[in-house]
């Protein structure tokens, strides 16, 4: 009698389904940063775990693939943040975390920056890549004396302006305690503008 041995084999699958962010991040705001070539940038936070901030110029873009992680990238000194562009332009990966404001560093003056914040997953790295009220954001500035040009397509712009702090009072032959220097100012406004329209950005010296 000839016998029969069945093996039975069960497999069983299981998988994690993670959801890319559905809310971008929006309203990215400029302030002076610690140098003469830094910004602080911060935005509102969508629904993201994580945030990747990319600054481009000279018409350079980058955006980022799912399942793709760019920790290696990532540097708030533009300087040694990795170049994503991969043509003429410049795009670099300045931030990626859970906050909302960064510190760059190292930026190249009187020259158009775009700065654009993508909400991720840091699980799965799923990357919401539309865009958003107030994202992406341009950005201008100087540190010198120099011309700004308005951009085709733009009629208005937002100046802001920051002075230095005042130096405190020298030694003297008084005893009395000198003075602390002021504090600096600070200007922002609105102007109506055509594009092609050139303004000097002259710079102060203390």
């Amino acid at each position: 009698m000839n016998r029969i041995l069945l093996l039975v084999t069960f497999l069983f699958i299981s998988w994690v389904s993670y959801a890319q962010p559905s809310t971008q991040a929006t309203n990215v705001v400029f302030t002076q940063g610690l140098t003469s070539t830094s910004l602080n940038i911060s935005w509102t936070t969508g629904d993201g775990t994580n945030k990747l901030v990319v600054i481009s110029s000279g018409g350079g873009f980058f955006t980022p693939v799912n399942a793709t992680d760019y920790t290696a990238d990532t540097s708030p000194d533009f300087a040694v943040a990795t170049d994503k562009d991969g043509g003429s332009g410049v795009a670099k990966i300045v931030y990626g975390g859970t906050a909302n404001t960064v510190t760059v560093s190292n930026l190249p003056v009187a020259t158009f920056l775009t700065v654009r914040v993508y909400e991720f997953t840091l699980t799965g790295f799923l990357y919401n890549v539309t865009t958003a009220s107030n994202n992406p954001m341009e950005a201008w500035f100087a540190n010198a004396n120099t011309n700004y040009t308005v951009p085709a397509g733009v009629t208005s712009i937002t100046v802001k302006a920051w002075g230095g702090g005042g130096a405190g009072g020298g030694p003297g032959s008084s005893t009395n305690a000198r003075a602390g220097g002021g504090g600096g100012a600070y200007v922002a406004g609105t102007i109506t503008t055509t594009p092609a329209t050139v303004y000097p950005a002259v710079i102060g010296a203390g």
